[in-house]
């Protein structure tokens, strides 16, 4: 992706947002602890874009989608939608939610077996006043021939369409409300593999005619590569690395990057590929760590790592790395 600057134009502003949780195996016992599942995340998505999130199962990627969303609690933080602050610790959530949607990550658990795709698309239409009975009708099969399936699917239920089919669906509920912006949660996961290169040119293709920005939570980062303009690195609750795409994978800084980066796999059976082991397993949100979160597995950890937390800062123009040793 060509490095475009995007500062002017921010949509979405996200600063220090926590998400703690109480850890449900400790309800009898003494001295609960506390899931620190997003531990302070700050970042600023663009109008135009796409902002990938990436990392180990459990660091937080999902939790950070949920939460800008408004499906679960936060206990702190700031959110901020098209210059209008939305969220803070004081006020409730307050933003139309027609203005943003989300994108499941499972076309199958995602759609209710019992209705037909009309009627599963045109509740949130009529929810927000957008359509009467008579236009939606009309409404749904526009969006649904926009994604790919003819209109005529419209009385038709779940089950009659293949996995690919059910993931447009699910992309034309959520563009049923004309929203600005989407959170994309795994949206090409549960595909086999030319289904997902479908299913991204065809967001690709939505996003330019609808103007819309996305934020793309996925493991799979050689798809992040192409497909996102910046990406943020999530470890443990925290963004210890963000950068354009590109600059990312061509010159990661951050260790916990680097393995991730290594962990891609080989494109050619005569590539040389060095992959990076990380010391011991990622360490559970309610583990009490002190100074850097990935201390305990880092192999350039030195002494003050062990109890000062890093923060992000600008290494070069647009690279933020969270690591004593590169700042």
């Amino acid at each position: 992706m060509e490095n475009i600057d995007f500062r002017k134009n921010t949509l979405l502003e996200v600063k220090n947002l926590k998400c703690y949780f109480n850890d449900s195996r400790r309800v009898l016992k003494r001295n609960n602890r506390v899931v620190k599942a997003v531990d302070g995340v700050s970042f600023n998505i663009n109008k135009g874009e796409v902002y990938g999130l990436v990392g180990e199962s459990g660091c937080g990627k999902s939790t950070t989608g949920r939460a800008i969303l408004n499906l679960i609690p936060k206990v702190g933080g700031t959110l901020s939608f098209d210059g209008n602050l939305i969220y803070d610790v004081e006020n409730k959530y307050s933003i139309s939610r027609k203005e943003m949607q989300k994108i499941f990550q499972d076309p199958y658990s995602s759609l209710d077996s019992y209705m037909n795709i009309g009627s599963i698309i045109k509740q949130g239409m009529l929810k927000h006043g957008l359509v009467d009975e008579k236009e939606a009708r009309v409404e749904i099969k526009k969006i649904l021939e926009l994604c790919g399936l003819r209109g005529e699917c419209i009385d038709k239920y779940p089950y009659e369409f293949s996995g690919g089919e059910r993931q447009r669906i699910v992309i034309a509920r959520a563009l049923a409300l004309k929203p600005k912006f989407l959170v994309c949660d795994e949206p090409t996961s549960a595909l086999d593999v030319s289904i997902q290169a479908q299913i991204l040119m065809l967001m690709d293709s939505l996003k330019k005619e609808m103007n819309l920005t996305y934020l793309f939570i996925s493991h799979n980062l050689s798809l992040v590569r192409y497909f996102c303009d910046r990406v943020g690195v999530m470890y443990l609750g925290n963004i210890v690395e963000e950068s354009y795409a590109e600059e990312l994978f061509l010159n990661p800084k951050h260790p916990y990057t680097k393995c991730l980066i290594s962990s891609i796999p080989k494109t050619h059976p005569r590539e040389k590929k060095f992959r990076i082991i990380m010391k011991d397993e990622i360490p559970n949100g309610d583990n009490l760590i002190k100074g850097c979160k990935f201390n305990t597995r880092c192999s350039y950890a030195s002494e003050i790592c062990k109890y000062k937390v890093p923060t992000l800062k600008e290494v070069t123009k647009g690279h933020f790395v969270a690591c004593h040793e590169i700042v």
